[in-house]
This record gives structure tokens, C-alpha cells and sequence, in this order.
């Protein structure tokens, strides 16, 4: 096919951009996309809910796309959130 298409993929935090060519279903000569495929197809990028936690459901749209180490401190972030929010109200 003589189409190519070029994914670029922007970190929420820092901005850091990735890029990687995209294939298309070779069965349906057809290109699909969803946030969470895209970003699954790079290594170490996340995307990530407030809570911290991977994204799967494209209808999601309260998510961040994140480079490795921002996911990291993202994170680490909510962590210490939720701990400071245990302290202050005690765990359930």
C-alpha cells in the first residue's frame, strides 16, 4: 500500500515526542487507532487516570499521555497523595 502513516505521540508533562510509523489491519486494508493501542505500542509510555492507574477503554477521555520517567513521578505523586490522605482521615 502507498500509504504511510507517522504516529507522533507528545507527553503530557514535559512534552517529550515520540514518533513511530503506524501499520494498517493488513486483512481489512484499514488503519484503526485508539489512544490506548497507540500508546501501549511504545515502550515504557503510559497512559494514566488521576489515580495512577493504565488506562485500557479509549471512551476514557480523563487520562494522561506519559513519557517513562513522568509516569514514574506521576505515580509516585498519587502515592503520596493518597498516603497524606490516609494520615489526615485514617485508612477504611
Amino acid at each position: 500500500m502507498a500509504i504511510n502513516v507517522k504516529v507522533t505521540v507528545a507527553c503530557d508533562m514535559c512534552g517529550r515526542e515520540h514518533d513511530f510509523p503506524y501499520r494498517e489491519k493488513w486483512r481489512w486494508d484499514r488503519i484503526e487507532m485508539d489512544v490506548p493501542s497507540v500508546v501501549g505500542n511504545i515502550a515504557g509510555w503510559e497512559l494514566l487516570s488521576r489515580e495512577g492507574v493504565p488506562v485500557r477503554d479509549y471512551r476514557n477521555g480523563d487520562s494522561k499521555v506519559l513519557c517513562p520517567e513522568c509516569a514514574r513521578a506521576y505515580r509516585e505523586s498519587v502515592e503520596d497523595r493518597n498516603r497524606s490522605l490516609d494520615a489526615m482521615f485514617g485508612s477504611w
